[in-house]
């Protein structure tokens, strides 16, 4: 992860960790209230929403409910609802905001799973594909691991 945006990726990554008690996005997503549902959404793997009212909507696919990525695109999503709750339809936002927002979403995902790894294992993962494994962590995300 690069500079700046990987520190604070790293600090609230941690900081919800010490609140909830783990680097699980399941259990902060559900420590912060946020309505996790699986659902059919098509050709996503998940979608962010947040309603008039400020409660924080995020569909899974149901085709992933088995699948180790559903840790990945959740704590993926879980970025959207902490920082851009004030878009709620994506559709609107310019490309290059959107390219901005999927890059911190991506790697807070990749920070909240690498901490998440070494809780449930007990060590640091020796390898990308050890989080490929864990997590279905996509080959996109290598570069936010090591550049």
């Amino acid at each position: 992860m690069k500079g700046n945006t990987s520190y604070k990726t790293y600090l609230r990554s941690h900081q919800l960790a010490k609140q909830f008690g783990t680097f699980d996005p399941f259990k902060i997503a559900s420590g912060l209230g946020y309505h996790v549902r699986y659902a059919d959404i098509g050709k996503l793997q998940g979608l962010c929403t947040t309603s008039y009212l400020g409660d924080v909507y995020i569909a899974l696919s149901d085709k992933i409910r088995e699948l180790p990525t559903r840790y990945t695109v959740l704590a993926h999503e879980l970025d959207h609802g902490l920082d851009h709750t004030d878009c709620v339809a994506l559709y609107t936002v310019s490309n290059q905001l959107q390219n901005k927002m999927e890059y911190q979403a991506n790697a807070f995902a990749c920070s909240d799973l690498t901490a998440l790894y070494q809780e449930q294992y007990g060590e640091r993962p020796d390898s990308f594909k050890d989080l490929q494994l864990a997590y279905g962590v996509p080959q996109e995300f290598f570069d936010l691991f090591f550049n």
